[in-house]
């Protein structure tokens, strides 16, 4: 029997979703509703048992994994061996084993909320800590917050850093909230976003003077240091000549907290980086260094050989990109990368090879930033395959452009949705609005589809010639589950000179309700090829 939760979360202090509702005078009185969903069942049943309250449970599953409870694993080597980083093995961003879940464990979000609950609760009686089930001021929100991060990032290789960062992370997602459509179920689960939203100055004075980081400014003076422990040196040294950019598909915190990991019996796939970029700058301002430039770092290889990298500074990319597992991304995000992050790639990039020219003159700054030769972006070695540390979406035109001239796509554009609705009938009109600057001559309009393996593509739906105009209205109808199977569609506007020059990009994403789920169109058979 499938369930539909067609309510909306309540803010903050007006949450229930057993048998009342909250009533204008704050009087609880009776209400129909209709029945709780799977996923929300689960969050409901945790919050209930374990005393956590619900809004918190569900921004640190959204953060963490998208709501999504498989382990983040993908094929490496001939027999496709499963593997994935450590923090990545359940929806809640912990591992099975930090949760008490063994291999006969179901792998459902129901038992593992359960058991985070459970966790959670025996360590704040092993603190003897004693937190209010019922969120009533501003700083009851940061002490959950506070100790769900001390909890998450703790052990003798923790970082203050990462805490405040994993706290600063969950309130960026309560403040905005989130929409989530199941592929499976069709359950609509929405947490709505915070008003007013909360900032370090929602909170008492030593809560603002613990939620600042620490940093420090890198040789870079754009770059800022971010101190980390290392669980244990590799005990050789890196003489970098040539750049590789990967990417992480998690939380920042995790794909920082992810290279503090120890070694543990299971193998797993290291995510390590000597710079982190993420994909915004509401918690980090500036790309961070977190490595000496003279410390190696380790890199798995296709075959699910772990590799020491002595010759290579790595940049990391971070942002969720979407949840991977069995060789492939679901829930993907082609949003995930950013134009500011990649002019900070752009311009780390140029700094680090003026830096590497001045230390040592034989090296060459120019072939430094040269693509392919001295600056790679990895990527998939097998067709079809996804493994992490590749950067998926890649568009040569955008990327390469940041690369050769931070500032070359200079074109600002967006999309916005009519009075910024997120959720549309299916077959009903949508008129988005795009604006952008005056010079643009050409507008195309592409949708994200799916092939038959997995792999996703950008299809052009329309063409628009433009003259002496800053803002456009577009059409669009459709029917379909999108590439995500649960209704998400996601669009996005190319922006051309009369030059025929891209100037900018922008993506927007919105959710179709009861939507075709068979019989949808695919993209053309020559851009599923490899």
């Amino acid at each position: 029997m499938r369930y539909r939760l067609n309510w909306l979360f309540l803010p903050l202090l007006c949450l229930n979703l057993t048998s009342t509702a909250c009533g204008p005078s704050g009087h609880k009185k009776k209400a129909t509703r209709p029945p709780l969903g799977p996923a929300a069942a689960a969050f409901a049943q945790a919050s209930q048992q374990h005393h956590i309250p619900q809004e918190i449970l569900m921004a640190v599953a959204y953060k963490e994994s998208g709501i999504d409870a498989h382990p983040a694993q993908t094929g490496y080597g001939p027999d496709e061996h499963a593997l994935g980083p450590q923090l990545a093995q359940t929806a809640i961003g912990l591992s099975r084993p930090t949760l008490g879940l063994t291999d006969a464990s179901p792998n459902d979000l129901t038992t593992q909320l359960d058991a985070y609950g459970a966790w959670v609760q025996k360590n704040l009686e092993t603190l003897h800590l004693s937190l209010p089930a019922a969120i009533t001021k501003n700083d009851d929100i940061y002490d959950w917050v506070w100790q769900l991060a001390r909890m998450h990032h703790g052990g003798s290789q923790s970082s203050k850093n990462v805490q405040i960062i994993f706290a600063l992370e969950v309130l960026n997602v309560l403040n905005k909230g989130f929409i989530w459509q199941d592929p499976s179920t069709k359950e609509h689960l929405e947490l709505r976003a915070r008003t007013p939203a909360l900032d370090r100055t929602s909170f008492s004075p030593p809560i603002q003077a613990n939620l600042k980081l620490d940093t420090r400014t890198s040789e870079l003076f754009f770059v800022d240091y971010l101190q980390l422990m290392y669980g244990s040196p590799l005990g050789q040294e890196n003489q970098p000549k040539r750049i590789l950019v990967v990417h992480c598909p998690f939380s920042l915190s995790t794909c920082i907290g992810d290279q503090l990991q120890t070694a543990g019996d299971t193998p797993r796939v290291p995510l390590e980086a000597h710079y982190v970029i993420p994909a915004d700058t509401e918690i980090l301002a500036n790309p961070i260094k977190i490595l000496q430039h003279k410390t190696p770092v380790r890199s798995m290889d296709s075959e699910g050989q772990v590799h020491v990298l002595t010759d290579t500074l790595v940049i990391m990319l971070t942002g969720n990109s979407g949840r991977a597992y069995d060789g492939q991304r679901f829930a993907l995000n082609p949003s995930w990368y950013t134009r500011n992050q990649l002019k900070n790639l752009g311009k780390t990039v140029l700094g680090i090879c003026e830096l590497l020219q001045r230390e040592n003159s034989g090296f060459d700054a120019s072939t430094c930033r040269t693509p392919e030769l001295g600056i790679q972006f990895k990527r998939s070695s097998r067709a079809g395959l996804y493994q992490f540390g590749d950067v998926p979406d890649f568009d040569s035109k955008i990327f390469w452009s940041f690369i050769q001239n931070p500032d070359e796509l200079s074109g600002e554009i967006t999309i916005q949705l009519p009075q910024d609705q997120k959720i549309y009938p299916a077959g009903s009109r949508i008129q988005p609005t795009l604006n952008f600057i005056k010079g643009t001559a050409k507008l195309e309009i592409q949708l994200l589809e799916r092939c038959t393996s997995g792999k996703p593509v950008w299809t052009g739906i329309q063409t628009h010639f433009i003259r002496n105009t800053d803002s456009k209205m577009i059409d669009l109808t459709l029917y379909d589950q999108g590439p995500n199977g649960n209704g998400q569609q996601f669009i996005r506007a190319l922006a051309y000179d009369n030059q025929g020059k891209l100037m900018g990009w922008a993506t927007q994403d919105f959710y179709l309700s009861a939507y075709d789920s068979e019989g949808n169109p695919l993209p053309d058979g020559e851009s599923c090829r490899f």
